[in-house]
């Protein structure tokens, strides 16, 4: 793995150079690009227990290391970073290395394009709460809720709070992720303070998940 990382660097040092477009070819600048991507797509591959083909590779392995990633720097449910070795994937499952040399599972799928589907949805809603302060964690029947600070896109009057739901992004907003990690709901809309968003996340909790599962448990 250091011998590619190695390599990667290289290629990159090479494309970046201020030469590049002038000093080679279209060919040999389309040659170097093709060899970044493929030593990319092998560096993200580690891990990644299931055949990924054709040119949706490349995302799909960028999208696992992205994952991969993420756990690495905000640990999992009860596990924190240092708890935590690395992460791998295969078709039924995502699962957890942990420096104990115990393994814990993310979560079970049925085929590798719901397993993959996933991963690029938790990566979304990851990308989406970065650009956004958390002011508040907590657990709620299960599921946990994240309640974060945003700059709104209106400036809150009385008149916007009779007016009810109206669509403008507020103080205020929430997401909410199963037991599994899965995120199920993410809501920045017509919540200026804390208060509202937990009220509001809570119902979502209700609705999204208990209920849901009580119907699950009905068929």
């Amino acid at each position: 793995m250091d011998k590619l990382k190695a390599k990667l660097n290289q290629v990159e040092a090479i494309i970046h150079a201020d030469d590049f477009y002038t000093k080679y070819s279209a060919d040999e600048r389309l040659e170097y690009l093709t060899k970044r991507s493929d030593i990319e797509f092998k560096i993200n591959k580690e891990n990644i227990y299931v055949r990924l083909t054709g040119n949706d590779k490349y995302y799909y392995a960028h999208q696992c290391a992205e994952f991969t990633k993420y756990i690495l720097i905000n640990g999992f449910q009860q596990y924190k970073p240092k708890d935590i070795n690395s992460v791998y994937f295969n078709t039924h499952k995502i699962t957890i290395r942990l420096m104990s040399t115990g393994e814990t599972d993310i979560k079970n799928f049925k085929t590798k394009q719901e397993m993959l589907g996933f991963v690029v949805g938790f990566n979304t809603c990851s990308r989406e709460i970065e650009d956004y302060k958390i002011v508040k964690e907590y657990k709620h029947k299960g599921c946990l809720i994240k309640i974060f600070k945003q700059k709104p896109n209106v400036v809150y009057t009385d008149e916007l709070y009779d007016d009810g739901d109206c669509g403008y992004r507020g103080d205020y907003g929430y997401q909410i992720f199963t037991p599994d990690g899965e995120c199920i709901a993410h809501d920045e809309t017509d919540q200026w303070d804390d208060g509202a968003a937990m009220d509001n996340a809570e119902w979502d909790v209700q609705v999204l998940y208990i209920d849901e599962q009580k119907l699950q448990g009905e068929k």
